[in-house]
């Protein structure tokens, strides 16, 4: 497996931190590098490149400086590079850095307040989510602040959509990488309690959650030896069922960036990004086009190939 680059969105606020310490976990499980990312959008664009490049150099410093310190009291050593740029919003400068990186992941935390933060609200926040091209992962408001050591269960988002199966590759790896279960969860609508509800909608309704059990079951014969899997079916709605889960539930999410494809065709609503506003644990989004580098090889062809 080719050496795996994790870029992390810095700036001088605190949920930094709590990007850096899911990055520095993230990087001690795929054996990664951290690319610390800065963008400066204050810096004019129209300032010469000398001038431009000064400046970057300047207010750049005191964010990697206290990036680093945060990353030697989490005991963490991956190798790490150091990236700014200026005069850009931030969402196109993390993109652009991202794809100058040759990045694998994008992580960020999040926050109602901060350029790096607000790349996950509004219009900008889905189009990262949806269009980057590229995974990406969102560290909670506080998460620097918890008891967090490893990844002991990881949590999957499925319904057999090709989205989700490629979330599904995703979560295999880091599941494989991490020496830890898969737990993956199906939504079903609930069906009526009204009789004649149930004789319009009830052959379908019953239809659709059989094609869920066995999406599933097909998910969890596939999974290779060492990954160990475990079904889980919620009802409802799709955001709200997978955020009434506690923190038991799973260390981290692992979801399409669509959310789940077959729903959102009808829902009209972005799951994944109604869940990332309000998640209280890390997720990775996997978008649902381009190629996905986290994948391992040996699973390549299981759900989706690297290159797909």
């Amino acid at each position: 497996m080719s050496a795996i680059r994790l870029l992390v969105g810095c700036d001088s606020r605190p949920p930094t931190r709590d990007a850096l310490t899911l990055a520095a976990m993230l990087a001690d499980t795929f054996d990664a590098t951290l690319v610390l990312a800065t963008v400066l959008p204050h810096i004019s664009p129209l300032s010469s490149w000398t001038e431009r490049e000064q400046a970057a150099a300047r207010d750049s410093t005191p964010i990697f400086a206290r990036a680093a310190a945060h990353l030697e009291s989490l005991d963490a050593r991956p190798p790490t590079e150091r990236r700014a740029m200026a005069g850009e919003p931030v969402a196109d400068g993390l993109l652009d850095l991202a794809r100058s990186e040759d990045a694998d992941l994008i992580v960020i935390g999040a926050s109602r307040r901060g350029p790096v933060g607000r790349v996950f609200l509004g219009s900008t926040g889905d189009r990262l989510l949806a269009d980057a091209g590229f995974p990406v992962a969102l560290a909670p408001l506080g998460y620097a602040d918890r008891a967090v050591t490893d990844l002991r269960l990881i949590g999957l988002a499925y319904d057999g959509s090709p989205e989700a199966k490629r979330a599904a590759a995703v979560a295999v790896a880091l599941a494989r990488r991490a020496c830890a279960p898969l737990r993956a969860f199906g939504v079903r609508e609930p069906l009526s309690a009204s009789p004649a509800a149930e004789g319009l909608v009830g052959l379908g309704g019953k239809q659709a959650h059989a094609a869920l059990e066995r999406d599933l079951d097909e998910l969890l014969s596939k999974l290779p030896p060492a990954v160990g899997g475990q079904k889980v079916i919620l009802e409802g709605d799709p955001a709200a069922a997978l955020l009434a889960q506690g923190s038991y539930a799973w260390d981290l999410l692992v979801l399409g960036s669509h959310g789940f494809g077959r729903l959102l065709r009808t829902a009209g609503a972005s799951v994944t990004s109604t869940v990332a506003r309000s998640a209280r644990w890390p997720l990775i989004a996997v978008p649902p086009s381009g190629p996905v580098h986290l994948v391992d090889p040996r699973d390549a062809g299981t759900m989706v190939s690297r290159g797909a």
